[in-house]
């Protein structure tokens, strides 16, 4: 039996310099091999141990990482043992929020302190969600200036420009994702905020939060009624936090907007169809690849916080839905480094794959002990709170390559099942054996962490060790996009197909003219072949076949998957319109679109043929 690598490459060796080296003064790295980096994470991160067995817990977390079978998130790999003020998360969630109990969270204060935290986050490296339906729709009154609201969108495009002034962290510019709730009046603004020639909202990722009313409405072709609280109540500055079903409960008032003669979206105006909205996100996402859609009431169902805390917005790439000050603790499990190949088949190493599950938990837990946590609302909503980890996947598109296996085909659908089953299941069992050893998550409550949607899919076994022992993390699972780690790693990013067995890069470190090294080894290996159909690239599935895979491995995630659906530029509008709603039936979280060549990406297929030898 043997163990598979992937080449070593330029590239990889570029991102390592670029992105994850440590550097002096002047830029220039002071770590040059792969080696050198995974050491001083690996030491790092053991520093979280008690002092008698931290050398052990190096040794352990440096073997996982030296491998590629455990990956942690950028961050941790850029700020782990550098002694700067660097964060080890990747990206937050912050609400819009007044800082100053005297003024409301739809004030310009509020604002001005909402934008402040995001400098101040992606200065330190960490990407932002906002969700700002707290804010009141355009052309509402403003009684302490006598004037006009310039409404929610405006304020976006403010907070883009401000945010593209930061360099986050001397490697990359700022993350962000802005949404707005289904019910907002400035709804039919944002959807279009990408779309049109005049768009200023460049500097973020859009998606629209839905709701499960929505998607019913559209079903049977009902009508739709905006809404806003009644902002000359004199509860509004104290009790509106964004929440339109918390502020309803509680019998305060709300002004109902529509459609006036004129097509304006004003107060009292004529309701629309639920059906006419969603058409107008469809074709936006057809044109520009944005908005993304969130199902966010299925996103607070189905949480493990359920009963603790209110998702408001997933964070940039989509992956994590976080309350208030929640942030993604990303960590991926490198599944082409725990395939072997044995005689002329290749299987998965499903003993390695538990340790290294149970290492990635461990060390992610450690994380949250280690992080400077520069404002007091993340060490309250994180290692007081919920020791929330985000642990996924990378190289799972290669890995069904080794096994000839096609990316979504039924026999893909059957593995994947198989696979993040275990993975899920290893991942709760180290949780509960370090719950053992340190303690529950401080917003542990036994009875109503057990009544959790996901929890209950669980095998009984481990419900019943959480009854017994309690867990240390939260939420444990998620699947991040993984960008430039898998690169790193030498792998497919996270559960994507192969983009293209041949293409050019584009990012901040270069262009890169990229053969895949599988395909590449293919050839070498079979002269004049042609790849097989289990080469699959990402333009060549259908996007059905994407939502399947993803819906797939949902299943067994407690958050959410970052995925883009790629589609091929003749794609008809009407099958984005199927496959949106397909994602909602097949109990996806949300759903990102994205047709080639509708906008430049850092992606470019090539004109010649992927099986060209040279």
């Amino acid at each position: 039996m043997e163990y598979i690598k992937p080449p070593w490459t330029q590239q990889r060796e570029k991102v390592l310099l670029d992105r994850y080296a440590r550097k002096d003064e002047k830029g220039e790295p002071l770590e040059t091999t792969w080696d050198e980096v995974a050491y001083r994470v690996a030491a790092a991160l053991a520093g979280a141990e008690k002092e008698i067995e931290r050398e052990r817990y190096a040794v352990e977390f440096f073997d996982a990482l030296k491998n590629f079978r455990v990956v942690p998130g950028g961050r941790v790999l850029a700020a782990a043992g550098t002694n700067t003020n660097l964060t080890f998360f990747n990206c937050t969630v912050i609400p819009v929020e007044c800082d100053d109990p005297a003024f409301g969270n739809d004030s310009r204060q509020g604002i001005m302190d909402t934008i402040k935290k995001m400098v101040e986050i992606t200065s330190r490296g960490g990407g932002v969600g906002i969700n700002w339906s707290v804010l009141r729709p355009r052309g509402s009154y403003v009684r302490g200036v006598n004037g006009r609201s310039s409404g929610s969108v405006s304020w976006m495009e403010a907070a883009g420009a401000v945010a593209q002034q930061v360099e986050q962290g001397g490697s990359r510019r700022a993350a962000l994702m802005f949404m707005l709730w289904d019910w907002h009046p400035d709804l039919l603004e944002f959807i279009k905020a990408k779309s049109t020639e005049e768009a200023k909202l460049e500097n973020a990722n859009l998606s629209v939060a839905l709701s499960d009313k929505f998607m019913e409405a559209v079903e049977r072709d009902g009508d739709w009624i905006w809404k806003f609280p009644d902002y000359t109540h004199p509860d509004y500055n104290g009790k509106w936090n964004g929440n339109i079903g918390t502020w309803e409960r509680a019998g305060l008032p709300v002004v109902k907007y529509g459609i006036d003669s004129r097509g304006r979206v004003v107060p009292g105006g004529k309701p629309v169809k639920a059906r006419w909205i969603w058409e107008k996100i469809v074709k936006a996402a057809h044109a520009s690849g944005e908005p993304g859609i969130v199902f966010l009431e299925r996103y607070n169902e189905q949480s493990n916080l359920k009963y603790k805390e209110e998702i408001i917005s997933v964070n940039p790439c989509g992956e994590q839905g976080l309350g208030p000050y929640g942030v993604c603790n990303l960590c991926s499990i490198n599944l082409v480094s725990h395939a072997i190949k044995n005689g002329s088949r290749v299987e998965v190493n499903y003993d390695l794959l538990r340790k290294s599950v149970h290492t990635a938990v461990r060390l992610s837990d450690n994380v949250i002990e280690l992080d400077s946590y520069f404002l007091p609302q993340f060490e309250r909503s994180q290692r007081l709170g919920a020791r929330r980890i985000g642990i996924g996947t990378m190289g799972l598109a290669d890995l069904l390559i080794l096994k000839e296996i096609r990316y979504g085909s039924r026999e893909s659908l059957e593995f994947i099942d198989t696979l993040y089953r275990f993975i899920a299941v290893e991942a709760y069992r180290a949780s509960i054996e370090l719950a053992a050893e340190r303690g529950s998550f401080p917003w542990f409550n036994e009875e109503a962490y057990l009544q959790g949607y996901f929890i209950k899919r669980l095998p009984r076994e481990i419900q019943r060790d959480i009854e017994k022992r309690g867990i240390r993390n939260s939420v444990l699972l998620t699947q991040a996009p993984t960008g430039t780690t898998s690169i790193l790693a030498g792998v497919s990013s996270g559960i994507e197909p192969v983009f293209s067995f041949s293409y050019v890069r584009e990012d901040r470190t270069g262009t890169y003219h990229v053969r895949h090294w599988l395909a590449e080894r293919f050839i070498k290996e079979n002269p004049g072949r042609e790849l097989p159909p289990y080469f699959v690239s990402a333009l060549e599935l259908t996007p059905k076949e994407h939502v399947l895979v993803q819906a797939a491995v949902q299943r067994h995630t407690d958050s959410s998957i970052s995925k883009t659906v790629n589609a091929p530029f003749e794609h008809p509008v009407g099958k984005v319109d199927k496959l949106f709603k397909s994602a909602y039936d097949l109990g996806c979280k949300g759903i990102t679109y994205f047709r080639i060549g509708t906008r430049k990406g850092v992606l470019n297929k090539e004109r010649d043929c992927p099986c060209c030898p040279v």
